[in-house]
């Protein structure tokens, strides 16, 4: 079941995955997301924030905004 905040209705933009989870952006790729992968889920891997642009550039390399 998705999370009820963390979850692609609301952070639609696919950025990169990360692991068990794949991180999504909000619309206007402020914010994002982490939501696990379909086999993530099943092994108990939970969906959460996974801060702002700034924070995906400065941890996984990944620029946002593109």
């Amino acid at each position: 079941m998705p999370h009820p905040q963390y979850n692609k209705d609301n952070y639609p933009v696919f950025i990169v995955n990360n692991g068990n989870w794949d991180i999504y952006a909000n619309r206007d790729r402020t914010y994002c997301a982490a939501i696990p992968t379909e086999e993530a889920a099943r092994n108990g891997c939970n969906a959460t924030h996974f801060g702002d642009a700034r924070y995906v550039r400065v941890t996984l390399g990944v620029d946002v905004s593109k």
